[in-house]
């Protein structure tokens, strides 16, 4: 009998997150695309973090964005700031201005990002 190994799993975050169901769900008509200007679509919409989760980016609603899966992917943990320009990202979460659902306020949630963003800005400028 040959025994062979199990090839290891890939590590499976599971990240859930409500703004990705909502897009899945077509709540969200006014955002379009990505911070780096790739349309999103159902089949190719992720969760990316703007600090990234290896990092000491946490996965909570100010530090997340919808992102298309070669982004992501293209980026991995870098800075977000490696990829795309402030306007992009001023671009990107004005998508979200007044956009209103159940248990969701746009504008609370750009507020939170932009804090976010703005630290990450800091940071990459001081390299």
């Amino acid at each position: 009998m040959i025994v062979r190994p199990i090839p290891p799993k890939e590590p499976s975050f599971g990240y859930k997150w409500h703004l990705k169901t909502a897009f899945k769900k077509g709540k969200l008509p006014t955002v379009t695309r990505d911070v780096s200007g790739q349309i999103l679509t159902a089949d190719n919409v992720t969760i990316d973090h703007i600090i990234p989760h290896s990092k000491g980016g946490k996965t909570v609603d100010g530090n997340l964005m919808l992102a298309s899966a070669g982004f992501n992917n293209r980026r991995g943990n870098r800075s977000l700031f490696d990829f795309v320009t402030i306007e992009q990202v001023r671009i990107f979460f004005s998508q979200f201005i007044d956009v209103k659902y159940k248990g969701f306020d746009g504008n609370q949630y750009v507020k939170a990002a932009m804090k976010t963003i703005t630290e990450e800005f800091k940071k990459w400028t001081t390299k």
